[in-house]
């Protein structure tokens, strides 16, 4: 028999406490599975005659059927773990985490958007910096760490794995000299 200690610890483990905002997460993502399924005539092909296994959407629908599948699982499981227990943290500070987080596809739409403006590697030496500013690295030398992250990054996705990204308008700018050497690698 374990120790009280290491019994709370398993229970824990099994067990752990729940989070009221996990329903409403469950039914988030149960009614995208529902989205998913309405919408399988419109988005996935089915070709007469071919078997299970060579429709272009097999995976795609074994995708969806386990979100559904799982989806209803998860979200009965929530629905008797709310309703059965007064025991749970509070949904209002999960749900405002939740919030704070988009935060963040609010940073990826805006570097997204001036991507082709300023170029790729100025835009991402920008958003880095200012990005790792804003989580609370402010001193010399997180900045300097962002930004050769930044230009490694470029380099490798523009140089080595040949990724093709448009270039910026910013860089018609630039002398005819080293436009070209910015259009095609940086």
């Amino acid at each position: 028999m374990l120790p009280e200690s290491e019994q709370h610890e398993v229970v824990e483990i099994i067990e752990p406490q729940h989070i009221s905002a996990e329903l409403i997460f469950s039914l988030a993502a149960f009614l995208f599975a529902v989205v998913m399924w309405l919408n399988i005539d419109n988005e996935l092909r089915h070709i007469d005659g071919a078997s299970i296994f060579r429709q272009p959407g097999l995976w795609s629908l074994t995708a969806i059927y386990g979100m559904l599948g799982f989806g209803v699982f998860n979200l009965v499981t929530c629905v008797r773990r709310n309703f059965n227990s007064d025991v749970g943290a509070s949904m209002v500070p999960e749900l405002f985490f939740w919030v704070k987080s988009i935060e963040y596809v609010g940073w990826f739409l805006v570097y997204v958007l001036i991507v082709p403006k300023l170029g790729y590697l100025p835009a991402t030496l920008v958003f880095c910096a200012v990005l790792t500013y804003r989580l609370g690295y402010r001193n010399a030398k997180f900045l300097g760490i962002s930004v050769g992250v930044s230009i490694v990054v470029v380099v490798f996705f523009k140089s080595f794995l040949q990724v093709k990204i448009p270039s910026g308008a910013i860089y018609e700018y630039l002398p005819s000299s080293i436009r070209s050497f910015f259009l095609v690698y940086l």
